[in-house]
């Protein structure tokens, strides 16, 4: 069980995932950052530095968060907790 603090876009990224059952359904980069953007642009989150996506996805991996197999990221553990 991780007990990280995320950051607010390291939070993002999970709650996406999360909300798209990444559990057994894994995202592609370009799905992930769809689907942030379109959070965006419905005014669901406040706002994403998609300068650091690769960044923060790097730091889910360390964290052991999230796995990614053959391009596809998924998410290892439950969420608990809201953005």
């Amino acid at each position: 069980m991780t007990e990280e603090q995320l950051s607010y876009d390291e939070a993002v990224i999970v709650y996406v995932l999360h909300e798209r059952n990444a559990y057994m359904i894994g995202h592609t980069r370009e799905q992930l950052a769809n689907e942030i953007r379109t959070l965006k642009e419905e005014n669901k989150i406040k706002h994403f530095d998609f300068g650091k996506l690769d960044e923060v996805v790097e730091n889910l991996l360390t964290w052991r968060i999230l796995d990614i197999e053959e391009e596809k990221s998924y998410l290892k553990e439950h969420v608990w907790g809201k953005v």
